[in-house]
C-alpha cells in the first residue's frame, strides 16, 4: 500500500493546496500569501517547498484567513510526511483537524486524519494504522459525514491491504468508490485512486477475473475524470488500469488478451516516460506466462531497484521471492538459492520484530489494565469510606431506626456490587495474564522453526530439494505466527466495537459451492471426504456476506482440525426470515464440560493443538454481531456438530430438484 501512497502523494499535495477562495486580507499580506500558493504549486517539494511551508503558516495564521490556514498546515504536513518527521507530522494534523473543524471544513478535517493513518504504514505501524483507521470511521459513521466514511473506508482499506488481508481490503474500497460517488460534486481523481487500490487488492487476492469488472469500472471513471484533468493524470491512471488487466490476464493464461492489454501499456508508458513498478510488475508477469524468463528477471530485477531505492523492504522481498523462483525456472540454482536465503532472513526479521512488537503492546497493555484496576480499587475504598461517613452523620442527625435500616440496606446492596465489581476486574487481570502467558507458547514453537530453518538455509549445506522443504516449513510458521496475531485483532474488534453489518444481495448458493471447493483442496491428502450439502442451484439473500464467510470458514477449520479420517458436511437450510448453516463432522468429539464451554475466550479443547482458543469466540461474536444464535452438539469419540440460525432477508431461490 505504500506504493500507492507514494505515487499519488505529490499529485494531491498539488490539487489540494490551490483551493484558497477570494478574501479581503490588506493587498500585501494577499500578495505574499499568494506568492507561497505558487511555490508550492510549481515546486511540490524540497527546497523550495520545505524552506516556505512554516513562514506560510505563521503569515496564515497571523491574517486568521480560514482557507490559507487550513492550506498551510497541508503543506507543513506535507512537509513532515516527506521528511519522515512523525512526531512533528502527528502534531500538525491534530491542529490541522482543530482547525478544519472550526471552520467546518468536513473533507479537510477527515483528510488531514487520512494522512496520519498514511504515516504508520509508511512507518511499518500497520497497527497502529488500524486502530487509528477504526476509530475514524467510528467517527465518520456515527456523525453521518459523507467525506468522512469515504476517506476512513479508503484509509481502512489501505491498512487492511498492508498487513495481507487482501479481502477485506478489496471490500473496504469498494464500499469507499460509493461512498465518494454519493457526494455531490466529488472529485474523480480520488474515484480513480481507489480503483487503482481496488485492483491491487483484487491482485494480491488472486482474484483475477474481478479485476476485469474492476478495470471496466475504472475505464468510466477515468473518462469522467478526462473533461476536467490534465492529460498527464489521465494517460497514469490508464496505464495502471491497463497494466492490471495485463497481469490478470497472464495469471489466467489467456496470452491473446495479455498481449494485446501489453500493448497498450507500452504505449502509455510511452507517453509517461516515467519510471513505475506497476508498469514493471506487468511486464515481469507477461514475459514470464509468454516463457520468455530473461525479459521477465530483467523487469523483475528493474522492479527490485525502483522499490529499493524507495526503503520498501516489503514490496523489494515480494519481488526477490518471484526473483527466486524464475531463477529455478530458469536452471540457475545457485543464485535462485542465494536469492530464497535472502528473502527467507529479511523475512524472519520482519516477522520477529513483528512478533515482538506485538508482545511488547501486550505486556504495556496488561500494565496499563492492572494500574487501571488498582485505581478501581482505590476508588471503591474511597466511596465506602464516603459512605460510612454519611451514614453516621445521618444516624446522629435522624435518630431513628428505620433511616439507620435503610442505609444499612443500601450500603450492603452497594459493597456487593462493588466487590462484584472488583471480583470481575481480577478476572480479567488474571484472563490477559493467562492470555500473554499462552501468547508466549503459542509464538514460540512457530518461531523457533522459523529460526531453526532459517539457520539451515544460511548454512548451505543442504540440497536443493532440502531448502525448497525448509521454505516451505519457514512460510507454513510465519502464516501460524500470522493468523495468531489476526485472531487477536479480529475479536478485540468485534467485541470492543462492532461493525456495522453491510447487508448486500448476493448468491449464497454459489458462494456455498465455491467455498465448498475450497475447503474440499484443503482436506486433500487426507482420509477425509469432505461434502457440501447445498438444496438449491440458486438461493439470492440479503446478508453480510463478508462475516458469512468468515463464520463459515472457522466452523470448517476448526472441524479439519480435529478430524483424522471420516466426513466433514457443511449444509443450510431455508425458514422463512431465517437460515440455519450446519457444520458437523466425525471426530474427535466433545465432552458436555467441554461443550459448555467451547465459547469462552482462549479455551481449547486440546492443549497441544495449535491455535490460542479464539476461533470459536470470534465465531460467537460474529453470530451476536449478526443477531443469530450458535450451539454445539457432540459425541465424545464420534463427533461435533455446530448450527447457526441466522435472521437473512430471501430474495429468491430455486431448489436443486427443480432444475435435476
Amino acid at each position: 500500500m505504500k506504493r500507492i501512497i507514494i505515487i499519488v502523494m505529490s499529485l494531491l499535495c498539488l490539487r489540494f493546496s490551490c483551493f484558497a477562495k477570494e478574501t479581503k486580507p490588506a493587498d500585501d499580506v494577499k500578495q505574499r500569501l499568494e506568492t507561497y500558493m505558487q511555490i508550492m504549486v510549481d515546486s511540490l517539494f524540497p527546497p523550495s517547498f520545505f524552506q516556505f511551508a512554516d513562514e506560510f503558516q505563521n503569515l496564515a495564521d497571523s491574517a486568521a484567513i480560514p482557507e490559507y490556514r487550513i492550506s498551510a498546515r497541508r503543506a507543513r504536513m506535507n512537509k513532515y510526511y516527506i521528511e519522515g518527521n512523525t512526531d512533528s507530522l502527528e502534531a500538525v494534523v491534530a491542529r490541522g483537524k482543530e482547525v478544519s473543524k472550526m471552520y467546518g471544513d468536513d473533507e479537510q478535517y477527515y483528510l488531514f486524519w487520512s494522512y496520519l493513518i498514511n504515516n504508520y504504514i509508511m512507518t511499518d505501524s500497520s497497527e497502529h494504522a488500524i486502530v487509528e483507521a477504526q476509530k475514524m470511521q467510528n467517527e465518520a459513521f456515527n456523525s453521518g459525514s459523507a467525506w468522512g466514511k469515504a476517506y476512513s473506508l479508503n484509509s481502512m482499506g489501505e491498512a487492511y491491504y498492508y498487513v495481507g488481508n487482501y479481502g477485506l481490503a478489496s471490500d473496504c474500497f469498494r464500499q469507499a468508490i460509493s461512498e465518494y460517488e454519493m457526494i455531490e460534486g466529488t472529485d474523480y481523481f480520488d474515484i480513480c485512486t481507489v480503483y487503482y487500490a481496488l485492483n491491487l487488492a483484487l491482485i494480491g487476492d488472486k482474484r483475477y477475473i474481478e479485476v476485469f469488472s474492476a478495470c471496466d469500472a475504472f475505464d468510466s471513471a477515468i473518462s469522467i475524470l478526462e473533461k476536467t484533468d490534465n492529460e498527464g493524470t489521465i494517460n497514469a491512471f490508464k496505464l495502471v488500469c491497463m497494466c492490471a488487466r495485463t497481469i490478470a490476464a497472464g495469471r489466467l493464461h489467456r496470452m491473446d488478451l495479455a498481449s494485446t492489454y501489453m500493448t497498450k501499456v507500452e504505449y502509455y508508458h510511452d507517453l509517461i516516460k516515467t519510471q513505475n513498478d506497476y508498469y514493471l510488475e506487468a511486464r515481469s508477469v507477461y514475459y514470464e506466462e509468454k516463457g520468455d524468463l530473461q525479459e521477465a528477471l530483467d523487469a523483475n530485477q528493474a522492479a527490485i531497484d525502483y522499490f529499493s531505492s524507495l526503503g520498501l523492504l516489503r514490496e523489494t522481498m515480494r519481488f526477490t521471492k518471484a526473483k527466486a523462483s524464475l531463477l529455478k525456472r530458469m536452471g540457475r540454482y545457485k543464485e535462485s538459492t542465494d536469492s530464497y536465503d535472502y528473502y527467507t532472513t529479511v523475512q524472519d526479521s520482519l516477522q520477529r520484530q513483528s512478533v515482538i512488537r506485538q508482545l511488547n503492546e501486550m505486556t504495556v497493555l496488561n500494565e496499563i489494565q492492572k494500574m487501571e484496576l488498582e485505581k478501581k480499587n482505590l476508588e471503591i475504598e474511597v466511596q465506602q469510606t464516603t459512605g460510612k461517613f454519611f451514614k453516621y452523620i445521618t444516624a446522629l442527625l435522624l435518630l431513628t431506626g428505620i433511616i439507620t435500616a435503610i442505609f444499612l440496606i443500601r450500603e450492603r446492596s452497594l459493597n456487593a456490587k462493588l466487590h462484584k465489581a472488583v471480583k470481575k476486574a481480577e478476572e480479567s487481570d488474571m484472563l490477559k495474564s493467562s492470555f500473554l502467558a499462552n501468547m508466549s507458547h503459542e509464538i514460540r514453537t512457530p518461531l523457533n522453526a522459523v529460526v531453526g530453518f532459517s539457520n539451515l538455509l544460511v548454512s548451505g549445506e543442504g540440497s536443493a530439494e532440502d531448502n525448497a522443504q525448509y521454505c516451505n516449513i519457514i512460510n507454513l510458521n510465519s502464516d501460524m505466527l500470522l493468523k495468531l496475531v489476526n485472531d487477536v485483532l479480529d475479536l478485540s474488534k468485534l467485541e470492543a466495537s462492532p461493525h456495522e453489518l453491510n447487508i448486500t444481495e448476493f448468491d449464497l448458493a454459489t458462494l456455498f459451492n465455491d467455498m465448498g471447493r475450497s475447503f474440499e483442496e484443503r482436506v486433500k491428502g487426507k482420509d477425509i471426504e469432505f461434502k457440501v450439502l447445498n438444496p438449491f442451484t440458486k438461493c439470492v439473500v440479503r446478508m453480510d456476506k463478508l462475516k458469512i464467510t468468515q463464520l463459515l470458514t472457522n466452523l470448517v477449520f476448526n472441524a479439519i482440525k480435529f478430524t483424522e479420517k471420516g466426513n466433514i458436511a457443511m449444509a443450510y437450510t431455508l425458514n422463512e426470515s431465517h437460515i440455519t448453516f450446519t457444520v458437523s463432522d466425525t471426530g474427535k468429539g466433545m465432552t458436555k464440560e467441554q461443550i459448555d464451554k467451547i465459547f469462552e475466550r482462549f479455551y481449547k479443547v486440546d492443549d497441544f493443538a495449535q491455535g490460542t482458543g479464539l476461533g470459536m469466540a470470534i465465531s460467537k461474536a460474529l453470530v451476536d454481531n449478526m443477531g443469530g444464535t450458535i450451539k454445539a452438539s457432540s459425541v465424545l469419540g464420534k463427533g461435533t456438530s455446530f448450527t447457526v440460525v441466522l435472521p437473512a432477508e430471501v430474495v429468491s431461490s430455486t431448489p436443486a430438484k427443480a432444475n435435476a
